[in-house]
């Protein structure tokens, strides 16, 4: 649980991804080095994922997700982020 924070929560986020992160309703306003992006909530697997959409882009196939894995053989636990094949947000 400690760890899905790290991904699901604005102060989770601001320890790892991120300078700062500001909340409001689903929409999650990063903070970098002076410049901000917002990305919407889009779905959450509690314990498992969360999938965030850039406000700016349009479209199901524009996202990024982070996710936590366990194998089940091993037992091992792996984070995993992702994004959609389709390049939408530009810089």
């Amino acid at each position: 649980i400690i760890l899905f924070n790290c991904l699901s929560t604005a102060s989770g986020l601001s320890e790892w991804f991120c300078d700062d992160v500001n909340l409001k309703d689903d929409k999650f306003t990063f903070f970098w080095d002076g410049s901000d992006e917002t990305a919407i909530l889009k779905n959450v697997k509690k314990g498992e994922s969360v999938k965030f959409q850039w406000e700016d882009d349009e479209g199901e196939d524009c996202y990024f997700e982070m996710a936590i894995r366990i194998d089940d053989l091993t037992k091992d636990l792996s984070s995993i982020f992702k994004s959609a094949e389709k390049v939408c947000h530009y810089y």
